[in-house]
């Protein structure tokens, strides 16, 4: 991933549109004005060692999250449904800066597609998990 994003002359918008990008794990600064009147959006990259894994994926009963931490502070796991409501906490508490592992029990909950979230100080992270019967 680069360090910003370049809009170049000859990209139009009609008066008062909006652009509106999703850049996934990017933290913008200021906007910036070239020369050329191109548009540059800096950006901040999460460090590539913040993951976030599950398998077996899709699951029946029980599944095994890991991740691994850039630096150490205060961690939230949580099962989002569909909609992203949270349903379920696994963790809530500090940990050390590098890899984890926990198993998820999916008991009580029904089939269907689901969110991992994991919320620290160094940003988050979510994926999808697909509980069976």
């Amino acid at each position: 991933a680069g360090e910003s994003i370049t809009l170049k002359p000859g990209f139009h918008a009609p008066t008062s549109s909006n652009f509106l990008a999703k850049i996934e794990n990017c933290v913008a600064t200021t906007l910036k004005t070239l020369s050329d009147n191109s548009l540059t959006i800096p950006s901040s990259i999460p460090p590539d060692d913040f993951t976030l894994n599950v398998f077996p994926n899709p699951m029946n009963y029980y599944a095994t999250i890991t991740f691994d931490l850039p630096k150490a502070g205060i961690t939230n796991l949580n099962i989002l449904d569909i909609q992203g409501k949270p349903i379920h906490q696994l963790l809530n508490a500090y940990r050390d800066k590098g890899k984890h592992e926990l198993e998820w029990n999916r008991t009580n909950v029904p089939k269907g597609i689901y969110l991992i979230q994991l919320q620290t100080e160094s940003g988050t992270k979510t994926t999808k998990i697909i509980v069976l019967d």
